[in-house]
């Protein structure tokens, strides 16, 4: 008689098999090394396994080999910082091991093989296409959920960045990169309202000069004063940028022209928390 799905079942090797369904493992895809969502991840193992069992998450791409010791049975966890160095943006397979408390080196548990392989790029986009916000992933203070990184005043045509708590807000990341529309339509209004703020500070201190001329390398300044003018039909040129009410509405618009071109961003929150549309 097989056993309960949560129990797991017993193979022809004798070793207990651990289902698929009681594993999950998610991952934030970075150009270079992936990394395990820590916060998600989820390993349900057979009452069978005795307690001081030895759990091991085998990970492998291509010839790269990873091992990770999550610890005993009673007590395992992945480690602070699960990065999967050298994987790069590849299909990756992963295998949890139990190893037999009384015989080392003998497996009592065995998973089937995951394979997790990368979402899809898209194509490149061509020079006057590039992002003018990305988000990013990184070390920020704890509890520090994200916070917003301009580029070097020296830098040529480089996007705003969102930074994203790595430790804690993993998933957080993976949700918006996927362009979760509830998730966007909550974080990025205040996100544009302080880079208008900012572009507004930067030309009043002299950094950015309001007569730049739109070239594929100008700076963030001139993209984005650029882009601010296309969707509300005033640039900060046409403003008078020593009025703060002026500034306010400018601003407004701003907001006012993103929710239009977004499809109704608040309404996309509206439902998410549960509301029913009239």
């Amino acid at each position: 008689m097989p056993l309960d799905k949560k129990k797991g079942t017993v193979n022809h090797t004798g070793r207990i098999k651990i289902l698929r369904d009681n594993i999950q493992i998610r991952l934030v895809w970075t150009n270079k090394d992936p990394i395990i969502i820590k916060e998600t991840f989820k390993l349900n193992l057979p009452d069978a396994i005795m307690p001081n069992s030895q759990i091991l998450l085998d990970v492998r791409s291509r010839t790269n080999y990873i091992c990770f010791d999550l610890g005993k049975k009673d007590n395992f966890n992945l480690p602070d910082d699960p990065i999967l160095t050298n994987m790069g943006y590849n299909s990756i397979t992963f295998t949890v091991r139990v190893v037999n408390p009384d015989i080392p080196g003998l497996l009592s548990a065995k998973s089937a093989d995951i394979r997790i392989n990368p979402p899809k790029r898209t194509k490149s986009k061509s020079n006057s296409e590039k992002s003018l916000l990305g988000f990013q992933i990184r070390d920020l203070e704890k509890g520090v959920p994200m916070r917003l990184e301009f580029p070097p005043l020296d830098s040529l045509s480089q996007p705003i960045f969102i930074q994203i708590n790595k430790q804690e807000c993993g998933i957080l990341f993976e949700t918006l990169e996927a362009k979760e529309p509830a998730y966007e339509a909550l974080i990025l209004p205040a996100n544009i309202t302080c880079i208008a703020e900012r572009l507004v500070s930067d030309t009043l201190r002299g950094i950015f000069d309001i007569e730049e001329e739109l070239t594929l390398t100008s700076s963030w300044h001139c993209l984005w004063n650029y882009h601010f003018g296309t969707w509300t039909g005033k640039s900060l040129g046409e403003v008078d940028y020593h009025d703060g009410e002026e500034v306010s509405k400018w601003i407004d618009s701003i907001l006012s022209a993103w929710s239009l071109k977004s499809g109704n961003p608040a309404k996309v929150i509206y439902r998410h928390m549960g509301g029913v549309s009239q």
